[in-house]
């Protein structure tokens, strides 16, 4: 027996599944829509470099000018210990004149930021990007997008642990993750663009595409229904690309969910009902009655 989900039903799920605490819809691995003042994991950051430095380059600082120069120890002295030891392993005998060439790509995984430091809107994507995380969809693969951009653009790259993703060379990685642990990033990083395109990374149902769109162009003329603030309630988006995005992404997982709840791949229970909208309950009650007739 199929049942269908009407939009309006789909989004009220959305309402329920981006509150605090709630996993992602595929492997939660860990993941959950997070409180207000959490600190958020968020993509994997991936940084090529090249250079040639010398272990005082990598361990000191300069304090002083080009011509009086005045060094002083950037690193705990632990660490310092561990690169020297490090670089005598790769028979650097002038810590001071032999240059090491770094060459290769960096990586840090899961950097974490405050979810505070966002603007409204990316919290509103984050949220989203962690509802479609892990559901090997379209979804997913913009979800993906979605946070490294939001590491790329949020992550301060001197406050994070750097260890070798791609290079010749796993000593070079080791150095640079033991002073970066440090908090020091005595070289510069030739920095990825982030970029996100929500437009050419889903594709949403048509109908429900339209029926988002015609109650957006509602709210615009006569200032109506405000889909975003329904399911957002604490946010006020006002810029219409920043709009646009939202509603597409939303658009598409209104689709999606009703296409799996069609094919029998999402399914709910009227046991674990409480504390959901009425509508939500009233519904859930009523498609597991209909399962219960005979046939």
């Amino acid at each position: 027996m199929y049942h269908t989900m009407d939009n309006e039903i789909a989004l009220e799920l959305i309402k329920e599944w981006v509150k605090p605490g709630y996993p992602p819809l595929g492997i939660p691995f860990g993941w959950q829509q997070p409180e207000e003042t959490d600190y958020i994991t968020v993509g994997d950051l991936y940084l090529a470099f090249s250079g040639e430095y010398t272990i005082q380059d990598l361990l000191f600082t300069n304090k002083g000018y080009y011509y009086a120069p005045i060094l002083e120890l950037a690193v705990k002295l632990d660490t310092a210990k561990q690169v020297i030891r490090l670089a005598r392993e790769l028979e650097v005998k002038d810590l001071r004149n032999d240059k090491l060439e770094f060459t290769g790509i960096y990586s840090s995984e899961n950097p974490a930021v405050e979810l505070a430091e966002l603007e409204q809107n990316e919290i509103i994507l984050y949220r989203l990007s962690l509802l479609c995380l892990n559901t090997m969809t379209e979804g997913h693969n913009l979800a993906i997008e979605y946070l490294e951009y939001a590491a790329e653009t949020h992550v301060p790259k001197d406050s994070i642990s750097w260890g070798l993703y791609e290079g010749d060379n796993d000593y070079l990685g080791e150095i640079v993750e033991l002073i970066t642990s440090d908090n020091h990033l005595p070289f510069s990083f030739y920095d990825n663009h982030p970029h996100f395109d929500v437009e050419r990374s889903l594709n949403p149902d048509p109908e429900v595409l339209d029926w988002v769109i015609g109650i957006e162009e509602d709210y615009q003329e006569n200032y109506t229904r405000d889909l975003i603030m329904e399911i957002f309630p604490d946010y006020d988006i006002t810029w219409e690309y920043e709009r646009g995005e939202i509603l597409y992404w939303i658009a598409w997982i209104i689709g999606w969910l009703k296409e799996e709840f069609h094919s029998g791949n999402l399914t709910f229970s009227k046991d674990n009902i409480e504390g959901l909208s009425p509508a939500l309950t009233s519904w859930i009650v009523y498609i597991n009655s209909q399962l219960e007739l005979p046939l």
